[in-house]
C-alpha cells in the first residue's frame, strides 16, 4: 500500500512540530541566522567564564530550533524512503545543518583551551550548565585544533553516509518475490515478515518466508558488509586521531560506562543466560510436536492454537490501566498521548522497519512502529511511550542542554513499562493457558529480543571491533562467519542453523550507532529491577518518575543508583537472569498443568 492511500487517522501529525512548510522554512532560516550571530559575537572571545555561559543561553536556544528542524524532516522521510519531496527536505537540512556544525566546532575547542577553573567557575555561576561543562571536560584531552574540529564537523553528514546507504538498500533496493504455501500467494516485505511471518504459527509458512527472505538477503551482503566496514573504519581512524586507548574507549566514552561494565553484559549473558534459553526452546519443540527446531522456529509462539488479538482501542485502554501503577502524572501524560496523533501505526511501502520514539523538544512524542494487532504491539507501543513518558518529564523539567541521556540507561524508562504492562496482563489472566501464553510472550518478545537477539548482535560486534584494533579487514564472508559462530555458542545443539542465518547480522540498524545493542540488556536489567521494585512498593514509583525527570543531568551509574540500581556490580544483571530462569520454569510448570488437565 502506497502512503498516500492509508488511513491518516493512523498516521502522524508533524504539523504539532510546525503547522505549514513555510513555518519550517522560516525556523531553517532563524537557525542560519542565529548561527552567524553566535560566530560574530564569540568566535574568539571564549576565554572568561561569563562569556562561556552567556554563549549557552544562545546555544540552549538554536539547539531547539535544530532538534525540531530535524524531528519535522526526519520523521516524514522515515514513513515512506521512496518520498523524493522527503529525500530533498532531509538531503537539504543535512547540508545545512553540517555547515552549522562546522561554523560552530570553534565552541568545544575554545572552552576547553581555558584552564580548567575557568570552566569550573562558569559551573559555579550557573549550575544548569554543569552536566554539559563536565562532560566537555572529559573530553579535553581528546579534543583536536580548531582548524581539525572545523574540518570534522564539516564531515560530519559524510561520516553518516555508511548508515544512509544501508538504509536505502534495505528499504528501498532490497525486494522479495512472493511466497507460494499450499497454493496461496503471500507477498513479502521486510515488514510484513518480521511483524507477521516470523512469528506465525504455521511452521510451513514461517519456514518457507523465512528462506525467501534470506535468500533476497544474500543479494546485497556484499554491499551492506561494504557500508559497515566504511562505519566501523572510521570510529577506528577517529578514536586513534582523538588518542583514545583504543576504539572500544572511544565508543563507550559518550555513554558513561566503562569497559568492564560493557564486557560484563557479553560475558555474563553468554556464560549464564544460554542454558536457561536453551530449556525454552525445548520446550518450545515439545509443545508444538516438532521433530527438530530450526533458527526460523525460535519466535513462533508457544501455543499456536492460544492467540489473541487486539484492536488499537483495545490497546489504548489496556496501556492507561496497566501503567496507572506509575501516578497521575504518567496517567495525564498517556491521556496526552492517546488523544493527539503521535503514533504511526499503518504499514505502506518504503516505511521503516521495526519502531521508535522521537520526542521534539517540549512538542510531544512521536511513536512508529507497523500495528498487526497481536500483545507484542501493545507491549512495543507500551515500551516506545516508555521512552516518550522519559523525555515528557525530562523536557519539562530541562534546559535542552541536559536531555541527552546516555543509552546504557535510555531503555530503561522503556522496557520498565513493557514489564509492567506484561505484568498486568498476566494478573488479568483467566486460565492457566492464557497465563503459559503471556508469560511466553515476556520470554519471546521482551526477553528474547533484549536479551538474546540484540545480545548476539552486540557479542558479534566485539568481535567485530577487535578485528578493526587490530587493522584487520572483513568481508561479507568474514561477517557471517562471525556471526554463525557466536549463534552456535549461544544455542548449542538445541538449534538447527539452516542456511542463511548466517546473515542475520545484515536486518539491524544498530551497528550505525556505535556500540549501541549492549545497551538493550543493560538497560534492561535496570527495567527489569525497577518493574519488579514498582509492584512491590507503589511509592517507588514516585522515586522513578522523579529519577525521569533528571533526563541526562546525571551520568547511567548515579541516575540507576537513584532509582535503587547498583550498575557497578554484577548483582543486578544476575538477578534478571535468575527472573528470566523462574519464567522459564513457570512456563514448563503450567504446560505439565495443562496436559494433566486433558
Amino acid at each position: 500500500m502506497k502512503r498516500e492511500q492509508v488511513d491518516k487517522n493512523l498516521t502522524w501529525d508533524l504539523s504539532d512540530i510546525f503547522k505549514t512548510e513555510q513555518l519550517y522554512e522560516k525556523a531553517l532560516d532563524e537557525i542560519k541566522e542565529k548561527t552567524c550571530d553566535i560566530v560574530k559575537t564569540f568566535k574568539g572571545k571564549l576565554n572568561c567564564y561569563c562569556t562561556i555561559n552567556t554563549l549557552l543561553e544562545e546555544l540552549k536556544d538554536l539547539y531547539v530550533l535544530i532538534d525540531l528542524t530535524s524531528s519535522y524532516s526526519s520523521l516524514d522521510y522515515e514513513t515512506d524512503f521512496s518520498n523524493k519531496k522527503a529525500f530533498e527536505r532531509v538531503s537539504n537540512f543535512e547540508t545545512i545543518i553540517s555547515k552549522i556544525i562546522s561554523s560552530l566546532s570553534f565552541i568545544e575547542t575554545e572552552i576547553l583551551q581555558n584552564d580548567k577553573e575557568v570552566i569550573e567557575k562558569a559551573i559555579e555561576e550557573n549550575p544548569q550548565n554543569k552536566r554539559f561543562l563536565e562532560k566537555l571536560l572529559s573530553k579535553k584531552e581528546h579534543t583536536l585544533s580548531c582548524e581539525v574540529e572545523s574540518v570534522l564537523a564539516s564531515l560530519s553528514t559524510s561520516f553518516q553516509a555508511p548508515y544512509r546507504i544501508y538504509n536505502q538498500t534495505k528499504l528501498s533496493d532490497l525486494s522479495f518475490d512472493d511466497v507460494v504455501v499450499d497454493g496461496k500467494t503471500y507477498p513479502m516485505n521486510f515488514n510484513i515478515f518480521e511483524g507477521n511471518y516470523e512469528v506465525s504459527p504455521d511452521t510451513k509458512l514461517r519456514r518457507a518466508c523465512f528462506k525467501e527472505f534470506y535468500k533476497q538477503l544474500k543479494k546485497y551482503e556484499n554491499t551492506f558488509a561494504s557500508s559497515y566496514y566504511s562505519y566501523v573504519k572510521q570510529d577506528k581512524v577517529l578514536a586513534d586521531l582523538r588518542k583514545y586507548k583504543n576504539v572500544f574507549e572511544y565508543l563507550l566514552s559518550d555513554q558513561e560506562v566503562t569497559i568492564d561494565m560493557y564486557n560484563r553484559q557479553c560475558d555474563v549473558i553468554m556464560e549464564k543466560l544460554s542454558s536457561h534459553i536453551r530449556r525454552y526452546i525445548r520446550l518450545l519443540k515439545r509443545v508444538n510436536g516438532l521433530s527438530k527446531m530450526t533458527f526460523a522456529d525460535l519466535k513462533m509462539p508457544l501455543d499456536k492454537d492460544f492467540q489473541k488479538t487486539y484492536s488499537i482501542d483495545d490497546c489504548k485502554k489496556m496501556i492507561k490501566d496497566g501503567l496507572k501503577v506509575l501516578g497521575k502524572d504518567y496517567e495525564k501524560y498517556l491521556d496526552d498521548a492517546f488523544s493527539k496523533r503521535c503514533i504511526d501505526y499503518v504499514d505502506n511501502e518504503s516505511k521503516a522497519s521495526g519502531a521508535f520514539c522521537a520526542s521534539p523538544y517540549r512538542v510531544h512524542p512521536y511513536v512508529l512502529l507497523t500495528w498487526s494487532g497481536n500483545m507484542s504491539d501493545v507491549l512495543t507501543v507500551a515500551h516506545e511511550l516508555g521512552h516518550g513518558g522519559h523525555f515528557t518529564f525530562c523536557n519539562r523539567e530541562q534546559s535542552i542542554l541536559n536531555t541527552d541521556c546516555s543509552t546504557y540507561f535510555v531503555e530503561a524508562p522503556s522496557t520498565t513499562n513493557e514489564l509492567i504492562m506484561a505484568h498486568y496482563m498476566l494478573k488479568n489472566a483467566k486460565s492457566n493457558r492464557e497465563k503459559r501464553w503471556i508469560i511466553s510472550e515476556i520470554v519471546s518478545k521482551t526477553y528474547y529480543h533484549n536479551f538474546v537477539t540484540h545480545f548476539l548482535e552486540s557479542y558479534y560486534q566485539r568481535e567485530v571491533y577487535k578485528m578493526i584494533e587490530k587493522d584487520m579487514a572483513f568481508d561479507a564472508n568474514t561477517l557471517n562467519s562471525i556471526f554463525k559462530q557466536t549463534m552456535q555458542k549461544f544455542f548449542g545443539d538445541d538449534v538447527e542453523l539452516e542456511d542463511g542465518v548466517e546473515r542475520t547480522w545484515i536486518r539491524q540498524p544498530h551497528y550505525y550507532m556505535g556500540l549501541y545493542s549492549y545497551t538493550y540488556s543493560a538497560s534492561l536489567t535496570i527495567g527489569t529491577q525497577m518493574c519488579l521494585n514498582i509492584l512491590k512498593d507503589k511509592d517507588v514509583a514516585k522515586k522513578w518518575i522523579e529519577v525521569l525527570k533528571l533526563g541526562g543531568s546525571k551520568n547511567p551509574i548515579e541516575l540507576a543508583k537513584m532509582a535503587g540500581v547498583d550498575v557497578t556490580t554484577d548483582k543486578p544483571l544476575l538477578d534478571t537472569i535468575e527472573y528470566i530462569g523462574n519464567l522459564i520454569t513457570q512456563m514448563e510448570q503450567l504446560t505439565d498443568e495443562i496436559e494433566n488437565e486433558k
